[in-house]
C-alpha cells in the first residue's frame, strides 16, 4: 500500500530513485569481497494484538538488502537517507561503512592500534558518531568535514557514541567504577561538554538516540531485565514492547515515532515501531532469525539489519501509516 503524502515526500528525499539501485563499492574502498545485494521484496507489519481499528503499517523496501564480506549491521539514517552501520571482515573485524546514492565508502579510525570501528549514527549535515576500540579500550568519535575527533568522557573507563541531531548533540554512554551511565552532550570549541542521563531506579542506562527536538531514546537496566526508553523535557517513560521481556529503543523521531527491538526466549532480536502508544512487530519473510531495526528518519525512512542465521544484510524501508 502507498499513501500520496508520503510518496510526495519520497520523492523530495531522493529515496524512491535509489529503489533500483544495488549498492556498489566506492571506487576508492577496497574489500576482500564483494557487496552482495538481493531483490526488493514487500514485508507487511503485523498489527498490535488485539486488532481491532488499530493502525496498519506496511514496510516496502527501499534499499535492496545487502551484505558486505561476513556481515553488515545498519545502525543510522538521516533525513536524505544517507546510512551508517558496521560490517566484519574475514578475519570478523569490525570496519565502519556510510552508504549514500548507491555507494559504500569504509570508515576506519585513523590511529594506531585501532581494531574495531563502529559507525552509529548520522545527522543531516553528514557528521557521523560512532565507537572505535583499541584493544579493550573502547572510544567514542565524531567525524565531521572528513576530521575525526575522539569523544571520551573525563575519568571514564571507556565511551561510547550512539547518536546525534542537527545540532550537533550527541548520545552514549560511558562506563564508570563498574557503573554504566547514559549522557547527552555537544562538542564544541571549549571541548566536550555532557549531562549524565540515569533511569530513576536502574542500575545502568544508555543513551542511544536523540531527534532533532532534543527528545533522547535508549535502554536501562534494572537486574537482568532490559527496558526501552523515552526522555523528553526532563521526564522519562519506559516504552516497551509487551510482547517481549527485554527491550531497546534505537531511533525516535520528530515526529514521536519510535523504533526499538525485543528479545524473544531464544535470544533473538525482533523489530517494533511504537507510535500513539501502538506498537507493530517488523516481521521478513525471508529473514531465519529476526530484524533489527537501527534508526529512523523525520520521513518515517528506516534502516536496520535482517538476521539469516550467522549472516546479517542491511536493509532501508519506507514505513505507511493509516488509520
Amino acid at each position: 500500500m502507498t499513501h500520496p503524502k508520503h510518496d510526495q515526500i519520497d520523492a523530495l528525499s531522493g529515496l524512491l530513485d535509489d529503489s533500483d539501485l544495488v549498492p556498489t563499492l566506492d571506487p576508492t574502498v577496497v574489500l576482500a569481497s564483494p557487496v552482495s545485494a538481493f531483490n526488493n521484496t514487500l514485508t507487511t507489519l503485523d498489527d498490535p494484538p488485539g486488532g481491532g481499528s488499530t493502525p496498519v503499517l506496511d514496510i516496502v523496501y527501499k534499499l535492496p538488502p545487502f551484505s558486505i564480506d561476513l556481515g553488515a549491521e545498519g545502525n543510522g539514517i538521516n533525513d536524505y537517507n544517507k546510512i551508517v552501520g558496521t560490517y566484519f571482515d574475514t578475519n570478523d573485524w569490525a570496519h565502519g561503512f556510510s552508504y549514500n546514492n548507491g555507494h559504500i565508502k569504509t570508515l576506519n579510525y585513523p590511529a594506531l592500534g585501532v581494531t574495531a570501528t563502529y559507525a552509529n549514527g548520522i545527522n543531516d549535515k553528514g557528521w557521523i558518531v560512532g565507537t572505535y576500540n583499541i584493544g579493550s579500550l573502547e572510544q567514542g568519535f565524531f567525524l565531521k568535514n572528513g576530521i575525526y575527533s575522539t569523544i571520551s568522557i573525563p575519568g571514564a573507563d571507556s565511551t561510547q557514541v550512539y547518536g546525534i541531531n542537527n545540532k550537533g548533540q550527541m548520545v552514549g554512554d560511558y562506563l564508570s567504577n563498574g557503573v554504566t551511565w547514559g549522557f547527552v552532550g555537544y562538542e564544541g570549541n571549549l571541548g566536550y561538554n555532557y549531562t549524565p542521563i540515569d533511569f530513576p531506579g536502574a542500575t545502568g542506562t544508555i543513551a542511544t538516540c536523540i531527534n532533532g527536538k532534543g527528545a533522547i531514546g535508549g535502554e536501562y537496566f534494572v537486574g537482568f531485565v532490559t527496558h526501552g526508553f523515552v526522555l523528553v523535557r526532563g521526564t522519562y517513560t519506559t516504552v516497551d514492547d509487551p510482547n517481549y521481556a527485554d527491550n531497546y529503543v534505537t531511533g525516535i523521531n520528530n515526529k514521536g515515532w519510535v523504533a526499538g527491538i525485543g528479545i524473544d526466549s531464544n535470544g533473538l532480536g525482533h523489530s517494533w515501531i511504537e507510535y500513539g502508544g501502538n506498537f507493530y512487530t517488523v516481521k521478513d519473510p525471508a529473514s531465519t532469525g529476526g530484524t533489527e531495526v537501527g534508526g529512523i528518519n523525520n520521513y518515517n525512512h528506516v534502516v536496520g539489519t535482517i538476521l539469516h542465521g550467522t549472516t546479517t544484510e542491511v536493509f532501508g524501508a519506507h514505513l505507511a501509516l493509516f488509520f
